[in-house]
């Protein structure tokens, strides 16, 4: 979360917000969904649940509708799977 308020503050401050730092209202309004993973590798689970949920590799982005002072923007955020049930995440400009 601290990093999609990052992203959100500077697209507020791009679009003249003055000092979006200093706003406090901050809030996910909707995730907007995500990309098919590319390269995806699966952890071979076989039971029907769980199949196919566990990447070990691949990348992806998701698109989350967030408000800061007042403005929405879209924060798009790409993940890359770590393969231990985790990911490294990275924001780039929107």
């Amino acid at each position: 979360m601290p990093g999609v308020s990052e992203a959100a503050t500077i697209q507020a401050s791009h679009a003249g917000i003055q000092q979006p730092g200093g706003c406090k209202d901050f809030k996910v309004l909707k995730f907007l969904g995500a990309t098919p993973i590319d390269h995806a590798t699966w952890l071979p689970l076989m039971q029907p649940l769980v199949a196919i949920t566990y990447p070990l590799t691949g990348v992806w982005s998701e698109d989350w509708n967030v408000s800061l002072c007042g403005r929405v923007s879209t924060v798009k955020i790409e993940f890359t799977a770590d393969g231990m049930g985790g990911a490294y995440w990275h924001m780039g400009p929107n």
